[in-house]
C-alpha cells in the first residue's frame, strides 16, 4: 500500500532554484484524472493526488527549456526549433497551440511528479502556458487538439472533494469528500485495449445519488457500469477478476477500470485498509502476488499554486 505523497510544493521550488539558479515566478498543479463515466456526450470522474506540478520563470528571449525532475532528460530549443524537435511531447503541444494562435515565448520550465504512476505532461503544459505565452487559446481548443479531449478536460477541471460532471459543454461538481471516501488506485497490470462507452442511464442513475451524497447506491451503480464494460472488454482479465472479487468481499462502495491497468475503488475511509487486506489476499490466490495500492483523494487540477 502507497499512501501517495502530497506534493510538497517548497521542495519542488528548492529544486527549481538549484537547477536554474533563480526562484520561480508560477506554479501549476494537475492531479491524475480518473475516469467514472464516459458515455456518448457525457463524462465524469475526478483529478487525484497522484499528479505533477510544473514550476516555471519567463525569460527574455524565445527559448524554452524544460527539465525533468525524475530524469536527467531536458529540453532546450528556441520558438523556431520547436518544428525540428516535434518528436519531444512537450514540443509537439506547444506547437499545436502555436497553430491556434499562442504567441509563444521564452521560459525555464521544471516538470515535477509525485509519483511514477502519473505523468500527466500534457494538461500541465496547457495550464502553464498562461505564465509565459500570450493569446493563450480556450483551453477546450488545447484539449481537443491535444486529443484524449475528455480526459485532458477532465484533469483541468479537478475540484477538490469533488467529482466532475461534463455534458453540453458545461462542467457542474458532485460531493466526492476526502472526509468520507478515499478512491484506492489497485494495479494490475493489465490495460483495455479501447476505451469503451458505458450506458449513459446507468451513468446519470450514479451520478444522480452521488448528488445526494449516497455513496453505497452510487458504488452500486459504478460497479454495475463496470461490469457492463468487462463485458465487452476482452484484453483486462486481471482487471476484471480484481473487480468482481472487489464486489464480492464487500469492503468497498464500488469500483471502476483504471486505463492505465487495473481498477479503482470508492472506498469509506474506515474500511481502506481492510478492503487492500482482503482484496490482496484473495487476488495473491489468483495471481501469486497482490496489487500495487494506492490511496489517494479528489484534488484540485489545472490550477495555480503558487
Amino acid at each position: 500500500m502507497k499512501t501517495v505523497k502530497k506534493m510538497n510544493f517548497n521542495e519542488v521550488y528548492t529544486d527549481y532554484k538549484k537547477r536554474f539558479g533563480r526562484e520561480k515566478e508560477r506554479a501549476y498543479f494537475v492531479g491524475k484524472p480518473v475516469v467514472f463515466f464516459s458515455c456518448r456526450g457525457l463524462t465524469a470522474g475526478c483529478c487525484v493526488s497522484v499528479g505533477g506540478c510544473a514550476a516555471l520563470a519567463r525569460r527574455d528571449d524565445d527559448r524554452i527549456i524544460v527539465q525533468f525532475s525524475d530524469s536527467e532528460k531536458f529540453i532546450n530549443c528556441s520558438k523556431s526549433d520547436l518544428e525540428n524537435n516535434k518528436d519531444e511531447k512537450v514540443c509537439a503541444l506547444l506547437l499545436k497551440a502555436e497553430t491556434l494562435g499562442a504567441d509563444l515565448r521564452g521560459a525555464e520550465i521544471l516538470l515535477h511528479y509525485n509519483s511514477g504512476i502519473s505523468h500527466p505532461y500534457q494538461p500541465l503544459i496547457m495550464t502553464a502556458m498562461k505564465g509565459f505565452c500570450n493569446n493563450v487559446p480556450d483551453v477546450r481548443e488545447l484539449a481537443g487538439s491535444a486529443g484524449n479531449y475528455e480526459k485532458n478536460m477532465l484533469a483541468l477541471s479537478g475540484r477538490q472533494n469533488c467529482a466532475a460532471v461534463m455534458e453540453g459543454g458545461q462542467v457542474r461538481y458532485l460531493p466526492l469528500d476526502d472526509g468520507a471516501v478515499k478512491i484506492v488506485l489497485c494495479y494490475t497490470g493489465d490495460k483495455p485495449k479501447n476505451t469503451a462507452q458505458g450506458n449513459i442511464n446507468t451513468a446519470r442513475a450514479a451520478l444522480e445519488e452521488l448528488s445526494r451524497g449516497d455513496y453505497e447506491k452510487f458504488g452500486g451503480l459504478l460497479s454495475r457500469y463496470t461490469e457492463e464494460l468487462l463485458a465487452r472488454e476482452k484484453s483486462c482479465r486481471r482487471a476484471s477478476r480484481l473487480h468482481k472479487m472487489s464486489v464480492q468481499l464487500g469492503d468497498a462502495y464500488g469500483s471502476g477500470i483504471l486505463e492505465d491497468g487495473g481498477i479503482y475503488a470508492i472506498v469509506k475511509n474506515d474500511r481502506v485498509d481492510t478492503f487492500m487486506h482482503n482484496l490482496s489476499e484473495e487476488y495473491r490466490k489468483y495471481c501469486g502476488a497482490p496489487p500495487e495500492f494506492y490511496v489517494t483523494k479528489a484534488e484540485d487540477s489545472g490550477i495555480i499554486c503558487g
